[in-house]
């Protein structure tokens, strides 16, 4: 049976398929264990008590601002 070799351009796509899996799992891991609204360990985020969870204020979210075109009007 003849042996299966990979081509030398494989390669460095391998490389960039396995650099961008395991950054993902690590971005993954990070917001599962210490996200603050998704969270499956207890070392990231850990409030004092449950319920302060339930009745913290809503983030208030600050408009859009596109900077460089604000400069450039005329």
């Amino acid at each position: 049976m003849r042996s299966m070799t990979i081509p030398a351009e494989v390669y460095p796509i391998i490389g960039m398929m396995s650099v961008a899996f395991g950054f993902g799992t690590y971005v993954v891991h990070k917001q599962l264990t210490a996200g603050q609204d998704l969270r499956l360990g207890s070392r990231g985020y850990n409030p004092d008590h449950w319920q302060s969870r339930l009745n913290r204020e809503p983030e208030v979210k600050t408009p859009f601002v596109n900077y460089f075109y604000r400069h450039c009007k005329d």
